[in-house]
């Protein structure tokens, strides 16, 4: 049987442990949410073509107002970028083009658009975004249906 301080003890450094992760979480949270407030991020692409169309498409934007402010440039990865994700950089991608708009209803997004039609039914690419807190980089597949 343990003495009554020996337990008192063990109770006050578990205590104390307990209380040192809990600390612990909670300034890795508020790190979190403070970078996240500052951050940019990208959501899922949504396409408005069919496949034999010229590709239209759009990417949802979450970011501060600050973030919005800023000189936001979006363009395709460079050659650098597609090697490092092991992926071939299609000459079909050159006819891509990235634009930061505002829709009606307020949002941001980024409009993908190609020059000339799609004919196959993925096409993946990479696009970076450079803003004045940071930089992204992010592959996307679209799937393009046949016409209806």
């Amino acid at each position: 049987m343990l003495s009554d301080n020996k337990a008192y003890r063990m109770l006050l450094n578990a205590t104390l442990k307990y209380i040192k992760i809990k600390e612990s979480l909670l300034l890795v949270l508020l790190m979190s949410f403070s970078s996240w407030a500052a951050a940019l991020g990208l959501g899922d692409i949504t396409v408005h073509s069919a496949l034999g169309e010229p590709l239209k498409a759009e990417i949802s934007v979450f970011a501060s107002a600050a973030e919005l402010d800023t000189n936001i440039k979006v363009k395709l990865a460079s050659r650098k970028n597609y090697l490092r994700a092991g992926l071939q950089r299609a000459s079909v991608l050159s006819y891509l083009r990235f634009s930061l708009v505002q829709t009606d209803e307020g949002k941001s997004i980024i409009k993908v658009v190609s020059r000339k039609p799609v004919n196959e039914p993925t096409i993946s690419f990479i696009i970076e975004v450079d803003w004045g807190g940071g930089h992204l980089v992010r592959q996307y597949s679209a799937f393009l249906d046949p016409r209806k």
